[in-house]
C-alpha cells in the first residue's frame, strides 16, 4: 500500500482507525474463506451421494 496516507486523508479518518478497519476486513475475509471451504466440501459430499443414489436407481 503506497498510497496509505492518501487513502486516510481522502476518507477523513486517522491512520489508526484505518488500520483497525483493515484488520476487521482481513478477519472477515478469513471467516468467509473458511465458510466457502466448508460449503465446497459439503457440495462435494452431496454430489457423491447423488451419484451413489443415481447408481442405485439405475440398477
Amino acid at each position: 500500500m503506497r498510497n496509505r496516507w492518501a487513502v486516510s486523508a481522502a476518507c477523513g479518518c486517522s491512520h489508526r482507525t484505518l488500520r483497525t478497519r483493515v484488520q476487521e476486513l482481513r478477519t472477515r475475509v478469513r471467516e468467509l474463506r473458511t465458510r466457502v471451504r466448508e460449503l465446497r466440501t459439503r457440495v462435494r459430499e452431496l454430489r457423491t451421494r447423488v451419484r451413489e443414489l443415481r447408481g442405485s436407481w439405475v440398477v
